[in-house]
C-alpha cells in the first residue's frame, strides 16, 4: 500500500530535514515544582470567570524569558546572529493527529488571560477548519506541550529561524523529604532544545532556570 503525504505532512517533512540539516541541536531539561502555581491558576480562574491552563502560564514566563535572554529570540545565518524584535510564541497544537503552529503575536506584552483567550481561540478555528495562514505565521519561538499524552521526557526539534524551542512533559508526582517529613510534589519537566552555535549550555540553563523561578514563585 502507498499513501501520498498530505500538503501538511509535507510541510512538515521539508521543515523537520531542513532543521535537522541547519542546526546543531543540543539539550538540557530541568523539574519544576508546580503545585503553587495550579493552586494560583485555581485562583485566578475563580476570580476572572476564564479557563486558564498551566501551559498559558509557561507560555507568558517563556516570553518574559525571551525578552530577558535576546539570543533565544534570534537564529543563526551566514556567520551572523539576526535577532527578532518581537516576541512572538508558537504553541504547537494537533489538528487530528497532524502538528500545526499557532503563533500568539507581541506574548510579551498580553496578560496571561490575553495568552488563555487566544489558545482557546485558535483551539476552535482548528476545530472548525477555519485556520488562517496569517494565524500560523511569524514565529520567533516555539512551545510544544506533548504532557497532556502522557509523555515524560522528549527532545523538540528546532524550527527553522528559530534557535531554540521549549518542550513541557506530563506532570508526575514524587516523593520528597524536608524538614516537615515525607511530602509530595507535583513536578513538570521542561526541556529545551538549543542551536549550539550560538548559544551555550550556561546560557540555556539560565534561560530554563529563569522560567523554573517565575513559575515556583507564581502565589
Amino acid at each position: 500500500k502507498r499513501q501520498e503525504l498530505s500538503r501538511i505532512q509535507k510541510i512538515v517533512c521539508q521543515k523537520v530535514v531542513s532543521s535537522f540539516q541547519s542546526n546543531v541541536s543540543a539539550y538540557l531539561s530541568v523539574d519544576v515544582e508546580v503545585s503553587a502555581a495550579i493552586s494560583a491558576l485555581e485562583r485566578r480562574v475563580l476570580k476572572n470567570k476564564i479557563i486558564i491552563r498551566l501551559n498559558e502560564l509557561i507560555i507568558k514566563f517563556t516570553a518574559e524569558a525571551l525578552r530577558a535572554f535576546p539570543l533565544f529570540n534570534a537564529f543563526y545565518w551566514e556567520d551572523e546572529i539576526i535577532y527578532y524584535q518581537p516576541v512572538n510564541v508558537a504553541v504547537i497544537m494537533d489538528n487530528n493527529g497532524e502538528l500545526v503552529l499557532c503563533v500568539i503575536a507581541d506574548t510579551d506584552k498580553k496578560t496571561i488571560e490575553e495568552i488563555a483567550r487566544e489558545s482557546s481561540l485558535f483551539q476552535m478555528k482548528i476545530m472548525r477548519n477555519k485556520l488562517s495562514p496569517q494565524d500560523c505565521q511569524n514565529a520567533t519561538f516555539t512551545v510544544t506541550n506533548p504532557g497532556s499524552f502522557g509523555v515524560t521526557h522528549f527532545m523538540p526539534v528546532i524550527n527553522l529561524y528559530q534557535s531554540a524551542i521549549l518542550g513541557v512533559s506530563s506532570i508526575t508526582k514524587r516523593i520528597t523529604q524536608d524538614k516537615a517529613g515525607f511530602v509530595t510534589k507535583d513536578i513538570l519537566p521542561l526541556e529545551i532544545t538549543y542551536d549550539h552555535r550560538i548559544i551555550n549550555g550556561i546560557q540555556a540553563a539560565k534561560f530554563l532556570n529563569f522560567i523554573k523561578e517565575r513559575i515556583e514563585s507564581c502565589i
